[in-house]
């Protein structure tokens, strides 16, 4: 349940949940005509994947929601191992894996969303703390050894979100600052700025991801992925073939030219209960760039996915 081992688990429960509604609870009416508000869809590729334990409560009237959320439980995002070619380390020394300190106490995130005439925005806020670790590192330069151990600093966002539908396209919006109450990490701004146009069996997707630095604090172990996608130019087209079949390519290109990440996708279903779907990643740059140094992690894939 706490899904905390360094490896995956043979066996596990992807989703389990439990919905309760009652007087002004949720209704369909909640989904947005215009989608929530996403960047561009790199995140569902590219960033860690977790399952949490959590308690929701959503509460809506007219055009307005209120979500609440808490995670009694910390669960953070895996890593790479230490010794696989995903993390990117130096070879000179070797590597003392010391586990982790988790933090005791529950995270807390709410979301209020407001669906306007021709328009939707939203405000969240979280605290908690980053489910990506940092690292408190002791080098032995004598027997060429650094012991690590990792900690999860204390994280407080405020977010952000829009869209708006015009003539030609629809803006979309999303920005979050993330602060910190103990000085351990930076403290920066994220946002993104993109337009999505719909035309006939394409979508087209376009936008910028930017960063600004507020409080910069000096710890070369720091890893965020979602800041290494920013000050970055983003573009994502998928084409429906038929009801059974659809094709997708995205890329992400920094806008200093030093690294770039471009997926192909083609899916397929076959009969009813079995999809396919192929595509191969291509990344390219240089060593010093966040998306360079995976130059040599281009790789091809073919998953079948059985529903019943």
């Amino acid at each position: 349940m706490d899904d905390r081992t360094i490896r995956r688990p043979a066996f596990a429960i992807r989703r389990l949940s439990t919905t309760l509604s009652a007087g002004n609870g949720p209704s369909n009416s909640a989904a947005s005509s215009f989608g929530a508000n996403r960047s561009v869809g790199f995140r569902k590729s590219v960033l860690p994947q977790r399952r949490v334990v959590a308690a929701r409560g959503t509460y809506e009237r007219g055009n307005d929601t209120l979500d609440l959320v808490v995670q009694p439980w910390f669960t953070p995002s895996r890593t790479p191992l230490l010794n696989q070619r995903w993390a990117v380390l130096p070879q000179t020394v070797s590597i003392a894996d010391l586990g982790a300190l988790y933090p005791s106490r529950p995270q807390f995130g709410a979301r209020w969303n407001r669906i306007g005439p021709g328009y939707e925005f939203s405000l969240s806020y979280f605290d908690g703390f980053n489910h990506l670790p940092l690292f408190d590192a002791v080098y032995s330069p004598r027997v060429m050894n650094i012991a690590v151990q990792r900690y999860y600093p204390r994280l407080r966002l405020y977010g952000f979100a829009s869209a708006l539908p015009t003539r030609w396209a629809t803006v979309k919006t999303e920005a979050a600052y993330f602060s910190t109450t103990r000085h351990q990490t930076d403290e920066y701004l994220l946002y993104v700025v993109q337009l999505e146009r719909q035309w006939g069996e394409w979508v087209f997707v376009g936008g910028y991801a930017g960063e600004v630095v507020t409080n910069a604090v000096a710890n070369p172990l720091q890893f965020s992925p979602e800041r290494g996608f920013a000050r970055s130019v983003m573009g994502r087209a998928a084409y429906t073939i038929s009801p059974t079949q659809s094709l997708a390519v995205e890329g992400v290109t920094r806008k200093n030219g030093r690294g770039s990440w471009l997926r192909f996708e083609y899916s397929q279903t076959l009969g009813q209960n079995l999809r396919a779907t192929t595509g191969f990643t291509w990344i390219r740059g240089q060593a010093g760039d966040f998306l360079g140094q995976y130059h040599r992690n281009s790789y091809g894939y073919l998953a079948l996915r059985y529903s019943f």
